[in-house]
């Protein structure tokens, strides 16, 4: 039985922990496909993306969120980074997840990063994405 007193103190887990969160009017994305068209597209989606996307509008609006929060997770503030260079695939299963290609890879390996989980949703003419990268960390001195 615990006590209200009682805690989990996790600071020396040997984990870091980095959250990236964004949110899209998928409207927003419709809006940019239609007036842009492929000029954006071919900016901001991969082939495979795009492909397996097929223009689903609220599909490309969770994968430009996931970009942005993966971004902000890395907290890179950009560093030459292009939205090619994070990409989303779906397993078989339907799990999203992230690759990381050019500036994005090498930052992410200095930083020292090791994992990228994803998870993206939509509802209501929004999409959101959450990314959170994870690295152990040596306490010993």
């Amino acid at each position: 039985m615990s006590s209200e007193n009682e805690f989990v103190d996790f600071s020396n887990s040997g984990i870091s922990v980095s959250v990236g969160v964004d949110i899209v009017d998928i409207e927003r994305i419709k809006r940019m496909m239609n007036r842009w068209g492929s000029r954006f597209a071919d900016r901001c989606f991969t082939s495979y993306e795009l492909r397996t996307c097929r223009n689903k509008t609220s599909s490309l609006a969770s994968r430009f969120a996931a970009k942005e929060a993966t971004y902000k997770a890395l907290n890179t503030k950009r560093k030459g980074i292009t939205w090619l260079d994070i990409e989303v695939r779906v397993t078989v299963l339907g799990i999203p997840s992230v690759r990381l290609y050019g500036n994005a890879a090498d930052e992410s390996r200095k930083q020292g990063w090791n994992s990228v989980s994803l998870s993206l949703s939509h509802d209501a003419g929004i999409a959101v994405a959450v990314v959170n990268v994870l690295k152990k960390i040596d306490f010993t001195l």
